[in-house]
């Protein structure tokens, strides 16, 4: 399963290499004096909370999906970007302008898709913040409701109901599952150094887990606090039906083994 998962070529990869007409590689020598630092990420994983607590601390910017494809072709013509290493240092200088660390979003095929490329060469060091959910299922309830309604942040509104699909909340746990594995096991066999990140440590003491973060990262924090999140918690009556039906027909499924074989 690994092994099929580092041969998979990620959808961003193939659009942005037809973007900057297979530019894409970094051959030389290092250029910024900085990390090149990752928030690796699934989907309603609590990625965008904690983007906004880091950025709050006033050490750190960004943290967006500046690496999705979409966003990639309408920067590089802001930028004036010829190749993606020339367009990731720009970004960068940009992001730190006002003398932040800049950090980007990455899904584990991202980040594949950045070490094929060379660019951590571009960097003097490179470290990845990888946040994730202790409780998966209902992060999967969370992404098959959003998925449907394409309500992603509080900020944005239902474009319609959300339907329960036990097969579609299993495919939806399943993944998330190999893609945790898969940025954990990428940052094993390239000794990158990963911190790991709990959703729901960081909503339960936000003030402890920022400040441990930028611990991690060389950073001082102690003299912040943690105002209200810009963005709401979404989780509602919802969640906790569909969460009810699944685990009910799940756990069926698992006892039922036995007794068919009676």
């Amino acid at each position: 399963m690994l092994k099929r998962a580092l041969k998979t070529k990620d959808l961003n990869a193939a659009k942005i290499r037809k973007i900057f007409k297979n530019k894409v590689r970094y051959e030389g020598p290092t250029i910024v004096n900085g990390p090149l630092l990752l928030l690796a990420f699934t989907n309603r994983s609590g990625s965008n909370l904690l983007a906004d607590r880091l950025c709050s601390t006033g050490h750190f910017s960004g943290f967006r999906e500046s690496l999705n494809h979409p966003n990639v072709s309408r920067q590089k013509a802001e930028l004036g970007s010829e190749t993606f290493p020339d367009h990731i240092a720009k970004l960068h200088k940009t992001l730190s302008a006002e003398g932040a660390t800049p950090g980007f979003k990455a899904s584990w095929g991202q980040l594949a898709m950045l070490l094929r490329w060379n660019i951590p060469a571009m960097f003097d060091s490179i470290r990845i913040l990888h946040i994730r959910r202790h409780d998966v299922l209902d992060q999967a309830i969370s992404f098959s409701i959003a998925y449907q309604t394409q309500q992603w942040s509080s900020r944005q509104r239902s474009k319609g109901p959300a339907k329960y699909s036990y097969k579609k909340i299993s495919t939806v746990l399943n993944n998330i599952n190999k893609a945790d594995n898969a940025i954990a096991s990428i940052c094993s066999i390239f000794s990158l150094e990963r911190t790991p990140i709990f959703y729901e440590d960081l909503v339960a003491g936000p003030e402890t887990e920022v400040k441990r973060i930028a611990a991690t990262l060389g950073f001082d924090a102690s003299d912040w606090t943690p105002a209200a999140p810009k963005i709401d918690k979404q989780a509602n009556e919802l969640n906790l039906e569909f969460r009810e039906r699944f685990t009910a027909e799940a756990s069926a499924t698992l006892l039922a083994v036995d007794r068919a074989s009676r």
